[in-house]
């Protein structure tokens, strides 16, 4: 016995099993005692959201900075539908400043830290950080980059992205003095992977043969210390190996990100 129709509708739950006679024959045999007769029923669906045939991609690129100042600001406007937004940046310092002295924005709401990693293992040469927010604001929104008071120069970026769902950190790694920078890990073929490359000196990062495409690049303005290279690559269930030459045996560091 149940009081699913008696008023003549219902909302079924979720994952919920329910049988529904439609005539007096099919309910015969049971304890329903108030479906005797033919019945009809009108089914109305209502969407509880849209799934994604795609998976996630990047879907625009901002114009960037490079600065040298300890801080930093541009515009990036999300595209139709785009609900995650990452931020490349690199900071360059003399002195030992401890990472968390940086504080990014988009829109005023804070980012959160994806990962980070040091030059050459070295805090005072520099270091490179992604940084992420779910469902930014949509429209012009600033963002906002501000550093301890001992860093002289800033290098960064901006990227949103569709059709995102998960963001992991995948890879942490640095050299000193050696002519390669490289990360590398296995995608599926769901995954995208960013990864930002960082040299520290004179002479520019030139990005590698990689499953990917590189998407920004630019050296610092001011002291010419920081080279930041940003490459991205959909998953093909193979390596993405995104690795950069640098042209005077020069420090480096990467941080690598995958979104599903």
């Amino acid at each position: 016995y149940t009081t699913l129709f008696r008023s003549g509708q219902a909302v079924i739950p979720a994952n919920t099993a329910v049988t529904v006679y439609l005539n007096a024959e099919q309910q015969a045999s049971t304890l329903d005692e108030y479906a005797t007769s033919d019945a009809t029923f009108s089914v109305v669906v209502t969407p509880l959201g849209i799934i994604p045939t795609a998976g996630v991609s990047v879907d625009v690129t901002g114009p960037g900075v490079s600065v040298a100042t300890n801080t930093a600001s541009w515009s990036h406007e999300i595209g139709a539908g785009d609900n995650y937004a990452i931020v490349a940046l690199s900071c360059s310092c003399p002195d030992s400043v401890l990472l968390e002295t940086v504080n990014v924005t988009y829109g005023g709401v804070a980012m959160t830290l994806i990962g980070e990693t040091e030059v050459g293992g070295l805090g005072d040469q520099g270091w490179v950080s992604l940084y992420g927010i779910q469902t930014p604001a949509s429209g012009p929104q600033s963002v906002v980059i501000t550093a301890a008071s001992a860093v002289t120069g800033i290098v960064a970026n901006s990227f949103s992205f569709d059709y995102w769902s998960q963001t992991s950190l995948a890879y942490l790694t640095s050299g000193d003095s050696t002519d390669i920078a490289s990360s590398e890990i296995t995608l599926s073929s769901s995954q995208l992977a960013i990864c930002a490359i960082l040299s520290y000196g004179t002479g520019a990062i030139t990005p590698g043969e990689v499953a990917g495409s590189a998407l920004w690049s630019k050296s610092a303005g001011g002291n010419g210390d920081l080279n930041l290279t940003v490459i991205s690559a959909i998953g093909t269930g193979g390596n993405f190996s995104a690795t950069g030459t640098t042209s005077a045996s020069q420090p480096w560091a990467t941080v690598m990100a995958t979104l599903i």
